[in-house]
């Protein structure tokens, strides 16, 4: 029976220590929680009892033995042969349904969160799309249980002002702002990072007069807020 097995950094499971391509036996009745070499039929469910980590080892492994438990999210055998190490790019692969995933449990594409039936969700079990929240239904969310109902196309800018979340990406002011490069400088030989406020000043310096004006123009703007992050005063 083919199944898979998730063992700690150095290959060892309970004090017992691996080998990838060795065959392990013994001679007591396996017993399902209790005693026998463990593994589960479906890779996904082996992170019911390891955490979702690539610093785990991950193996397929072949139950030769007496199995117990099949048809139950895990099984035991008392003969299990290690047959081959999975790599985490293969494994990501096993674990979702969808494609491009780094999370764990996706039906959707490109999550990076656990259980999304979306697409590019941060967040975890929601089934609409670009989520950074949990359990929601809408899309582009940052909060949590929210339904498809919800008017998702709202962003908080500037600390107080709900805008459309579409219209203030695709601002111009927006796009402007974010061509802000890092500044550094060098000492003794190394590249050291300028204090973000004077990333601010040399963006600042290279802007013309209808750049500047755009980026006052981005929906909700508060020239009091600008100041405060960027060192910028532009309220007059």
């Amino acid at each position: 029976m083919k199944a898979y097995k998730v063992f700690n950094p150095d290959w060892t499971c309970r004090g017992f220590k691996y080998k990838v391509g060795e065959t392990y036996e013994m001679y007591e009745k396996p017993v399902l929680c209790e005693c026998g070499f463990h593994a589960c039929e479906k890779a996904v469910d082996c992170f019911e009892y390891y955490d979702f980590d690539k610093e785990n080892n991950v193996a397929e492994v072949e139950l030769l033995g007496q199995i117990v438990g099949i048809g139950e999210e895990k099984q035991a055998t008392n003969k299990i042969k290690i047959v081959r190490e999975i790599k985490w790019s293969e494994l990501l692969e096993i674990v979702n349904t969808g494609h491009s995933n780094t999370g764990n449990r996706n039906t959707g594409n490109r999550n990076t969160g656990d259980r999304n039936t979306g697409n590019r969700n941060t967040g975890d079990s929601n089934t609409g799309h670009s989520n950074t929240g949990d359990f929601n239904l809408c899309n582009n969310e940052t909060g949590f249980f929210n339904p498809a109902s919800a008017p998702v196309d709202k962003v908080r800018v500037f600390g107080k002002n709900y805008v459309s979340r579409s219209d203030f990406v695709n601002s111009d002011g927006y796009r402007i702002c974010r061509k802000l490069i890092p500044v550094f400088y060098r000492r003794d030989g190394k590249r050291h990072p300028m204090p973000y406020k004077h990333w601010w000043d040399c963006w600042a310096a290279g802007l013309t007069r209808s750049e500047k004006q755009a980026v006052q123009k981005m929906p909700g703007f508060d020239a009091d807020v600008f100041l405060e992050i960027t060192g910028l005063d532009w309220r007059k």
